[in-house]
């Protein structure tokens, strides 16, 4: 027989937030979960019966620590793409190259799950300005964004709605007055101004998430004039939510839907792997 600690199994807490549509929210994720589930992620990597169904209104976001998956360094290799192998190769620093594998490879194993389909026979393509999906019309409505920054990953997963996501270390951010003056607006950076240096970095951060992710979740990227108001980011059909993740990092996750949103209120599942 299979033992659980031969299966490598973990503890996966799940956390949920109800947020409000009627405009841009933010705030943290509860503290205390609502309930939690074992999962595998041994050579099988199934998540399959232990996750909810991705529907409409719901966001599956997963929190992913890069050292806890180390030891599926392997694994995670064999289901890359052979271009994605060939661009870990292309990375000369051991360390680059790891952390490209692994978040690569959590990713896999994550749409895996929501796809039904072994992780190394998934095609996935990018759109004009670099945004990935997954190449099969079997899943046009299923929209997934990544982030990663320092040891943490994040993946954000939704149905109907085009999603982005985008993850700060602010302690790792220094930033300048060019660096400022690139990404803000002159107002931005008139608020920035007034606050003292280690707030300025954690609000600097948050806004700095606040873009990219909306960014991220239209498609257009971030070359898009960071500083204009962007006609697809209105405020009728783009919602995000900015949050904490523990005490180091800051993200947010944006939703996009062109013909405006409708329901009142979306629901965000927070899972955190491993526990």
């Amino acid at each position: 027989p299979v033992s659980a600690q031969s299966l490598g199994l973990r503890r996966l807490r799940v956390y949920a937030t109800i947020c409000d549509t009627a405009q841009g929210s933010g705030g943290e994720l509860p503290s205390v979960p609502p309930a939690s589930l074992t999962v595998g992620m041994g050579p099988e990597m199934s998540l399959q019966p232990l996750v909810p169904a991705l529907a409409r209104g719901v966001v599956h976001l997963w929190q992913v620590r890069l050292d806890e998956v180390r030891p599926w360094y392997a694994t995670f290799l064999e289901t890359l793409s052979p271009g994605e192998r060939m661009r870990a190769v292309r990375y000369r620093v051991s360390e680059v190259r790891e952390r490209f594998v692994r978040t690569r490879g959590s990713l896999r194993a994550l749409l895996s799950k929501y796809c039904g389909r072994p992780a190394p026979s998934i095609d996935l393509a990018v759109g004009r300005y670099g945004k990935p999906y997954v190449a099969s019309s079997d899943f046009a409505r299923l929209s997934f964004n990544l982030a990663h920054s320092g040891n943490l990953a994040m993946y954000a997963f939704a149905h109907g709605w085009e999603v982005g996501i985008d993850v700060e270390r602010p302690q790792q951010v220094v930033w300048t007055r060019s660096m400022l003056r690139a990404v803000f607006s002159e107002d931005e950076q008139a608020y920035l101004a007034t606050l003292d240096l280690p707030e300025r970095q954690w609000a600097a951060c948050r806004m700095w998430t606040m873009k990219e992710a909306k960014a991220k979740a239209t498609g257009l990227g971030l070359g898009r004039s960071l500083r204009a108001d962007k006609p697809a980011c209105r405020i009728s059909a783009c919602r995000w939510y900015t949050f904490e993740v523990t005490s180091e990092y800051i993200a947010t996750v944006a939703l996009y839907c062109r013909d405006g949103f409708k329901d009142q209120t979306w629901a965000l599942i927070h899972f955190h792997f491993p526990g």
